[in-house]
Formats: structure tokens, C-alpha cells, sequence
């Protein structure tokens, strides 16, 4: 189900819903970027939040905030910083399945199709 809701939204509705991530997403400044080959999705690097507005529209308006307390929860927990030489995908893998799980857990509703295993 496409929406008009939008990232700013998002982050306006995480302060009412879930005040520590709205908190964080705002220190995040907002970057769209229209070029699928660059970002497809969402992502950081703990001063930027980089979004593509196609993804974002193909969403239900929880599942953005799950967007972005996803990203925000990338700077929260360090994993921008600590990555250091491990392999990138293997890493990003990990993260999400540790971040995807607190989210979860704290109540937020996760796209179709992220990531999360009852193993972790």
C-alpha cells in the first residue's frame, strides 16, 4: 500500500509514538536521493540520512518510522563507526538482524521484507 507519507513524517511520529528514536532522527539531516543505483532504500552514515522518496512511497506510514528508527538505530548502537575492516554486507547483515529485533520488540511494525530470525 503506497502513501504520501514522508520521512519528515516519519520522524514527527516517532516523537509521539517513540520519543528516544524521534529524538535521534532529528539529529540526523535528511537527504533524498533519486538515483536507485546509489541508494534504493535507506541508509547512514551518523550525520546524514539518505533516503530514495520511490522506496519510502511504497510504504504504509509505520513502516517508514521503522525506516527510520532503523537507520537512527545504525548511529545509536555505533554500528557506522565500528565496522572497521569486516566485509560490508556481512556486517550490514548483522546489524540489521540485531537492530530489526529491538525494534520489533519495542513495538515498531518492520516491512515485509527486512530482516529478523527467532535465532537471534
Amino acid at each position: 500500500m503506497a502513501s504520501n507519507f514522508t520521512v519528515p513524517d516519519a520522524r514527527s511520529l516517532l516523537l509521539l509514538r517513540f520519543p528516544f528514536f524521534g529524538y535521534l532522527a532529528l539529529r540526523l539531516k535528511l537527504r533524498e536521493t533519486h538515483k536507485d543505483s546509489e541508494i534504493g532504500t535507506a541508509a547512514t552514515d551518523g550525520s546524514y540520512l539518505w533516503y530514495n522518496p520511490k522506496f519510502i512511497a511504497s510504504m504504509t506510514k509505520d513502516e517508514v518510522c521503522f525506516v527510520v528508527a532503523h537507520e537512527v538505530m545504525h548511529c545509536a548502537v555505533g554500528h557506522v563507526f565500528r565496522r572497521n575492516g569486516r566485509n560490508m554486507v556481512k556486517w550490514n547483515v548483522a546489524c540489521d538482524l540485531a537492530i530489526n529485533q529491538i525494534l520489533v520488540d519495542a513495538g515498531l511494525t518492520m516491512p515485509k521484507n527486512g530482516l529478523i530470525s527467532d535465532e537471534f
